[in-house]
């Protein structure tokens, strides 16, 4: 059973990490390689981490409690999300990468691309759109 008070409060801890990772990223991406700013650098790691993880709990959750089956990989979750209709498909395939990168950040087993984590950590627009989404789909099936 979904549980849309789970899901609001993911959808807001997502918006708020967001909030956090706009005000550590610096307008230009490649100041996140300068050894002075390797702490901001950590700053949008984390936020960009967090935001990920956001998105995968969400889908995640509705995934489960929809009974779509166990998914092998969190990309399996979004795709899943795509094929169910919560998200449109070819926003879903171009979004799915996104669990990749979180396990780049997370285990940290290869070294880190900054031209990716800045890619990365501006796709506010895409963290929006699957929020939209994901509220439009509560309301059809509440």
């Amino acid at each position: 059973m979904l549980d849309d008070d789970l899901i609001y409060a993911r959808l807001d801890g997502l918006r708020q990490v967001l909030g956090e990772l706009r005000e550590a990223l610096p307008e230009d991406g490649d100041a996140l390689a300068a050894p002075e700013n390797m702490l901001k650098r950590r700053a949008v790691e984390r936020c960009l981490y967090l935001a990920i993880q956001q998105v995968l709990d969400v889908g995640s959750h509705i995934v489960a409690a929809e009974g779509w089956g166990l998914p092998g990989s969190y990309r399996e979750v979004i795709e899943k999300l795509g094929d169910h209709g919560v998200l449109p498909r070819e926003f879903a395939r171009q979004l799915a990468p996104m669990a990749g990168f979180r396990n780049i950040l997370q285990h940290d087993y290869v070294e880190l691309d900054l031209v990716e984590l800045d890619r990365n950590a501006r796709r506010f627009d895409d963290f929006s759109r699957f929020a939209e989404f994901v509220v439009v789909y509560l309301q059809r099936v509440s």
